[in-house]
């Protein structure tokens, strides 16, 4: 429903997920985003979904998840569910800060990659460009012989 409702709009990526849907709108026109998350936000309503789903707004993204879903819920039973393993969360929105947040709850490393705008310092153990990510990748990569 909501790709036949956003079909007329360039620069629209769908990302149709498991467990949720994200709308990306960087590429779209400006003049048309305000009617884009209009149609989003109605979809929701129309259908009477508001109870079942909830919707967040990012970085020139909107995601429409369940309403129990959250991303420090998902951090929390993967650290809980592999306690042998070092937590590590990488986040570049908004949408990722609870998620930041309950990484370093459980003594884990959070990294926010590219802008700080949506982050406080102490929600992160270190703030990175998205090159340096990149970099870092590529390093491990070579490391474990993938490259």
């Amino acid at each position: 429903i909501l790709k036949n409702e956003l079909e007329l709009f360039n620069g629209i990526i769908i990302e149709n997920k498991e467990y949720s849907v994200s709308v990306h709108y960087r590429l779209a026109e400006e003049n048309t985003v305000e009617k884009i998350l209009e149609i989003v936000s109605n979809m929701i309503d129309l259908h009477d979904l508001n109870k079942e789903f909830k919707m967040l707004t990012g970085k020139m993204v909107v995601e429409i998840l369940p309403s129990n879903f959250s991303k420090d819920k998902a951090v929390n039973y993967l650290i809980n569910s592999q306690p042998d393993y070092f937590p590590v969360y990488f986040g570049d929105d908004i949408t990722d800060i609870s998620a930041l947040r309950e990484v370093i709850k459980h003594k884990g490393i959070a990294i926010s990659v590219g802008s700080t705008d949506f982050i406080l310092a102490d929600e992160v153990n270190q703030l990175i460009k998205i090159s340096e990510l990149i970099d870092f990748i590529k390093y491990i990569a070579k490391e474990i012989k993938c490259l």
